[in-house]
């Protein structure tokens, strides 16, 4: 018996298509990310082979995500098909052995199902196949790196959950109940990926997914780039463990499914033929008796609108009631309470394990990040559902013979749609209150919860909406419209990205990205998601009239014929308003592309590139050319948050320090800034607008030892619309730049293409990012690694800001006043200082207070005061210890900003320290464990002001040895006076592991702490932290500090050569 349901089930799915288009779907697709760096799955990329073990098995593992939907379709098809088909009633009276028809459905559905996922190994060896070019981005390919995933992945996870469905579908004969079992799937999966970063909820994350994907991730997480490209799946106790639990599980749930299957059909009418039997008795929403409409066989225009108002009512209140009072709909609620309730409970973590307090913009992305798969779930079904519930009811004739016109139907199911919608992101606003408030969490925002979840995400959602109905409108049933829809999804969120078109244009229904702050709001995005969800908009509602007028309805007709009968039908009147809208969509989609294309210069990924490797092609000769030193610098910044434009004026003195004349200045400009540069004797000899460079020929040469005066003025250009917002620098409240934007001398290595691969494509020979460490300096040491074109300046700034803003800028604020309805402030810093300054300016509270001569402060934000003490506190500690140990304070002054989450670090500017909102304003430290963060990164940024702005390195490997790795110690120090050793070690237990999970994504290649390139932060922070921390106790805190001292000492604000890593390692060696 066994025998012929499987050879039956598996020659069933053999002779049809799906299988077919599954596999060839999973070999584009994964093909597709083999071979492009535009598409990633599962995280696979860097310096790892494209078919590497490691990339393979997360390829395998990654793609049970995908081919879950695929294999539940098989399965759910062979447990129902019998059914659907009313083949039971034949089938069931024949003597069948239970076990043998359930085994061989199953397992014939299993094989089946196994074949869409031997796409990947298809896609991946084509991918290398034809990517011959990049060969050295491919390793050999060997058979069992495919076959060791398929086995410990693949099939277990095909197991799981085609049992899960199988039994579903066999037990309640209903393929929605199936499909809603793989979604607890799904939302387990999704909560332990939740916390299977959380090092303390490790083992708990690796024994509940049941992908399999969390032990594979445990157990590789320190396996460096050559580990990846190398090992096979380490077979851990816990990977086995995983399996066999959740293979236990499956076949659990299969056996309790076979005692619960009977031989027998259900008794009495079907569901649909009870649902169609009470529409008729009720009287179908539609049907129109000829008694209420028609008088004398006439219809006036009055009594035509009235019924069909009454038809709209009655199909509606049908239509809602279907969908809301279902089964599904309550289980989707269901699904959304536990999902996003959960979600919540884990929280977030902040650094360290610490948590944030749930400050409504925080909670919102926690709810949305939750929530999105159940509305999507919901607009796949019940669009679905709608469109063909009719002919699900076998009552499509009758009502194709009314005359009721399709608006009706088409409004009655976009608002049932738009009510089930909104009725889901409602819940999770309230669930989102309720979870702040059951923290002791008052502050709720609802304008945020309704902006971001029912404005933002909801316009989404409907846009996606749109599509599911002209799917199912288009489809000739319910199942290729639910294909159609998924397909849809899945390409427009990855095929612009492959073709790099980056323009949300033709990307249906994208809006421009944006970041809430409590500081600005959304001001910045507003305009783009304004415009473009008015677009979208526009072309939604002609879609829906489209959807609309070839409706699926009466006797089943293809889709050619009812275009032809809309063609035939079509008038002036049908067609005027629709029409209106087609024109207004191209309107607003010509002003769109003026102001993103032209007012404003789309820049795309791939030209942006294209754009580095040329500039270094063209101007990499002048890397040695002498170019002038900027000695002092005196600003004149305004800035207007209302328009979020900025003016900066400068005049700033240049020598030249070289021992040659300049015959001409190569000078750097900001693109889309309005630059005009004046400098005495010289001539614009060629403006490369395009490579962003200006040649001045300066008659006669500047001299060795000569100084002159240059001034320069840039405006900011902010104006129309952009596609996405590109200055978030310059806001509404919270403008924060730095002087990165004013013209720069000489050829920079910064825009440089970092990456081998890149450099490669574009033809560029391999360089390393800085030049090798050696112990007698030579003209590298000439420079720092912070500015090739300053050494130590003189800094005045006046800057003015609107009345209710207070504009900051780096030193002591000398004076400031009022003119007009603007606020100016006059600053000099204390003492020369790197040509390195930030300005900010927003609406702030101030917080003041004193550490003997130094002034404290700290500007926030007045709703994000909690840890406003500790930080004031933190300054203080700093600046004991450091003065302490190391030497003087050159400040008259020491300051916290903050600014919006836009960006989501903390930098150190000359006694200025900007501090984002993200990561310590809003840090819940209440609990006496919790690591406190706030301490340790304003402790690390104050040691800044002794590592980088007192002593900084040459521009050399090893550079931020002397800065970022002893700013580091430094916060190290000031925690462990503050908190104590066993806190210390917790500490490092989160460092270790964020080191050692690094490696493995290093982009180029390790090098030793005394040679860190300078954007190898696992190595000079985690590292080199690790390694300063625990020589101090191998030697003693104070030779440690000993060592500093002389370094302060010898080279506090010296000029070249500038110190390098030696000067570190030689001292510290003497006090050993």
């Amino acid at each position: 018996m066994f025998r012929e349901f499987f050879r039956f089930e598996v020659s069933y799915w053999l002779r049809g298509w799906m299988v077919y288009i599954f596999l060839a779907v999973i070999a584009l697709l994964f093909g597709v990310a083999a071979g492009s760096d535009a598409i990633s799955i599962a995280g696979v990329g860097g310096n790892m082979l494209r078919n590497s073990p490691y990339s393979v098995a997360m390829w395998y593992a990654g793609a049970s995500l995908i081919t879950a939907f695929m294999a539940a379709a098989i399965y759910d098809s062979s447990a129902s098909r019998d059914f659907a088909n009313k083949m039971s009633d034949i089938l069931f009276s024949k003597p069948l052995s239970k076990w043998g028809f359930l085994l061989g459905r199953f397992s014939g559905a299993t094989l089946i199902a196994l074949l869409p996922a031997m796409g990947i190994g298809i896609g991946i060896l084509l991918a290398q196949l034809f990517n011959g070019s990049d060969a050295e981005r491919w390793g050999p390919s060997r058979f069992w790196h495919h076959w060791q995933p398929f086995l410990v992945f693949v099939i277990p996870n095909t197991l799981v959950f085609g049992a899960l469905v199988f039994a579903v579908a066999s037990v309640t004969r209903n393929t929605l109940y199936s499909f809603l079992s793989l979604l607890v799937v799904l939302v387990l999966y999704g909560a332990t990926q939740g916390i299977a970063g959380q090092l303390d909820y490790e083992s708990v994350a690796a024994w509940t997914d049941p992908f399999g994907s969390a032990p594979f991730e445990q157990a590789t997480k320190y396996w460096t780039v050559n580990d990846k490209n190398t090992r096979s799946i380490p077979m851990t106790p816990l990977l086995i463990g995983n399996r066999i639990l959740w293979l236990g599980i499956a076949a659990l749930i299969f056996w309790i499914a076979g005692k619960r299957f009977r031989f027998e059909t259900a008794a009495g009418a079907t569901k649909q033929e009870k649902r169609t039997a009470a529409m008729v008795e009720s009287g179908f929403p539609g049907v129109v008796r000829s008694q209420e409409s028609a008088s004398d066989g006439v219809v006036s225009p009055t009594a035509q609108q009235t019924h069909w108002w009454t038809q709209f009512r009655s199909t509606l209140a049908s239509d809602l009631s279907s969908v809301i009072f279902s089964k599904t709909f309550i289980i989707i609620l269901g699904f959304t309470l536990i999902n996003v309730g959960f979600s919540l409970a884990l929280g977030s973590a902040a650094l360290f394990g610490s948590s944030s307090f749930p400050v409504t913009y925080n909670v919102v992305e926690q709810v949305s990040g939750s929530l999105l798969i159940l509305p999507l779930a919901l607009i796949t079904y019940f669009t679905g559902v709608l469109v063909w519930r009719d002919r699900d009811s076998r009552f499509h004739e009758i009502l194709g013979a009314t005359p009721t016109p399709n608006s009706v139907f088409t409004a009655s199911r976009w608002i049932s749609m738009l009510i089930l919608l909104f009725s889901v992101l409602l819940l999770g606003v309230g669930i989102g209150v309720f979870y702040q408030w059951t923290q002791g969490f008052y502050r709720f925002q609802l304008g945020v919860y309704f902006q971001e979840l029912i404005g933002i995400t909801g316009m989404g959602l409907v846009f996606l909406m749109v599509v599911s109905f002209l799917a199912h409108t288009f489809a000739p049933n319910k199942y290729v419209g639910y294909a159609l829809f998924v397909l849809f999804v899945i390409l427009n969120g990855r095929i612009w990205s492959l073709l790099r078109w980056e323009t949300l244009l033709f990307r249906f229904g994208s809006l421009p990205s944006h970041t809430y702050s409590d500081m600005f709001g959304i001001a910045p995005f507003r305009p783009g998601l304004l415009a473009f969800g008015a677009y979208w908009g526009l072309v939604s509602v002609v879609l829906i009239w489209l959807s609309s007028a070839i409706m699926h309805r009466g006797v089943p007709k293809r889709l050619r014929e009812r275009f032809g009968i809309f063609f035939n039908e079509m008038s002036l009147k049908n067609i005027a308003v629709p029409a209106m809208f087609a024109c207004a969509a191209l309107g607003m989609a010509g002003w769109l592309a003026y102001n993103t294309m032209i007012l404003n210069r789309l820049v795309g990924s791939g030209t942006r590139e294209l754009i580095q490797a040329d500039y270094e092609k063209t101007y990499s000769s002048l890397d040695r050319i002498a170019q002038p030193k900027i000695q002092s610098i005196q600003y004149k910044i305004d800035i207007f948050p209302e328009t979020r434009n900025v003016t900066m004026h400068a005049v700033q003195s240049i020598a030249n320090k070289s021992d040659q004349p300049i015959e001409r200045f190569y000078l750097n400009v900001t693109p889309d800034l309005d630059t005009q540069i004046t400098i005495p004797r010289a001539k614009l000899e060629k403006d490369d607008e395009r490579l962003m460079m200006r040649t001045y020929v300066i008659d006669p040469p500047m001299q060795p030892g000569e100084t002159i005066e240059m001034e320069y003025t840039l405006k900011t250009k902010t104006r129309g619309i952009e596609n996405e917002v590109s200055n978030t620098q310059v806001v509404q409240n919270g403008t924060f730049f730095n002087n990165a934007i004013a013209p720069s001398f000489g050829y920079d290595e910064s825009r440089r293409i970092a990456l081998p691969r890149r450099r490669k494509s574009y033809g560029l020979e391999p360089v390393d990012p800085l030049p090798e460490l050696q112990r007698d300096c030579d003209a590298n040491c000439k420079i720092h690694y912070i500015s090739q074109d300053a050494d130590w300046v003189s800094v005045e700034t006046v800057i003015s800001t609107s009345d209710d803003q207070i504009a900051v800028a780096p030193g002591s604020l000398v004076e400031e006043w009022k003119e007009g309805n603007r606020n100016y402030y006059r600053y000099r810093v204390d003492h020369p200082s790197l040509n390195f300054y930030s300005f900010i300016s927003a609406r702030y509270e101030v917080e003041r207070g004193k550490v003997g001569d130094v002034d404290t402060e700290v500007y926030y934000h007045k709703d994000h005061a909690w840890n406003v003490p500790k930080m004031s506190k933190a300054i203080a500690d700093t600046i004991e210890y450091c003065t302490r140990e190391f030497g003087p304070y050159k400040h008259k002054q020491a300051r916290i900003i903050e600014f919006p989450r836009v960006g989501t670090f903390a930098q150190a500017f000359p006694g200025t320290m900007p501090y984002s909102e993200s990561i310590g304003f809003i840090a819940n430290l209440e609990k006496p464990d919790d690591i406190d963060m706030v301490t340790y990164i304003v402790a690390h940024e104050m040691g800044h002001q002794w590592w980088a702005h007192q002593v900084i390195g040459a521009k050399v490997q090893g550079a931020t040895l002397l800065s970022e790795t002893l700013a580091q110690y430094t916060a190290l120090m000031v925690m462990r006076k503050t908190y104590g050793d066993d806190m210390m070690h917790k500490f490092f237990r989160y460092e270790m592991d964020r080191y050692l999970r690094s490696r493995g994504s290093e982009q180029l290649k390790e090098r030793p702490l005394m040679n860190v390139e300078l954007n190898q932060g696992y190595i000079h922070y985690q590292k080199g932290g690790l390694a300063l921390y625990y020589l101090a106790e191998m030697i003693g805190e104070q030779r440690i500090n000993a060592a500093l001292k002389q370094i302060i000492e010898q080279y506090a604000y010296q000029g070249p050569p500038y110190p390098n890593a030696y000067a570190l390692v030689d001292r510290l060696r003497e006090q050993t």
